[in-house]
């Protein structure tokens, strides 16, 4: 809460200075390392619960708007389409809250961001290519799910803080380069699923983040 409290500040700060905004229009390609750590409980008589990490690379395309003013802050807004950010698949038996009824089977589960957009303010530090930015990511967690039970675990909206640091140059013709470098921390991720053919609901538990290089073009109106 305090942190997006002077997010939200230093909107306002730089709001003033907006006034005669140039705007700025681009994409960007990231090379993005996807993390999640975490348990999955299963309903059994004795609530048996694991643990694991899943981690993937993968590139993704984004848009970004801004408008920018003389003295380097700018507000934005970035978006990237549907991107897969984690698939695994095992073999083991899966407990429900019948001990004796234990079954067997390989699960396959998929997760997908989905509607992803972060809102941000950037500061230049006068003539020098370098910035840093702060902001706020939402998304929608779209899951895919194969599992011995029957059980399906649904979607979820999470939100993020995002935090970066670049350099970005221009040239006589408005063209805008950036390299940058992107975390983003996500809020803790809790889906419940679905009754299993034996009235029992399991839960997934998990923590997210990610960091990128982006490499970005635009251009200056």
């Amino acid at each position: 809460m305090k942190i997006k409290t002077i997010i939200v500040a230093l909107v306002m700060a730089s709001i003033s200075s907006l006034a005669n905004a140039e705007v700025r229009l681009g994409l960007s390609g990231a090379f993005t390392n996807f993390e999640a750590t975490g348990t999955e409980t299963l309903k059994s008589s004795s609530n048996k619960t694991s643990s694991g990490d899943v981690g993937d690379d993968v590139f993704i395309p984004t848009v970004w708007l801004e408008l920018a003013s003389e003295n380097g802050w700018a507000l934005g807004l970035d978006w990237l389409p549907t991107t897969e950010i984690g698939s695994k698949s095992e073999t083991r038996p899966d407990t429900d809250t019948d001990d004796a009824s234990d079954t067997s089977g390989t699960n396959t589960a998929t997760a997908d961001l989905d509607s992803h957009v972060t809102y941000y303010i950037s500061k230049q530090f006068g003539s020098t290519p370098l910035y840093v930015k702060v902001g706020m990511a939402k998304a929608d967690v779209i899951t895919k799910e194969n599992l011995a039970t029957g059980t399906t675990y649904g979607n979820a909206t999470i939100d993020g803080l995002a935090l970066g640091a670049g350099l970005q140059f221009r040239s006589d013709s408005n063209l805008l380069l950036r390299a940058e470098y992107l975390y983003t921390d996500y809020d803790d991720l809790s889906l419940t699923g679905s009754e299993d053919a034996d009235s029992v609901t399991n839960k997934v538990d998990a923590d997210v983040d990610t960091t990128a290089i982006r490499i970005s073009l635009g251009l200056a109106f």
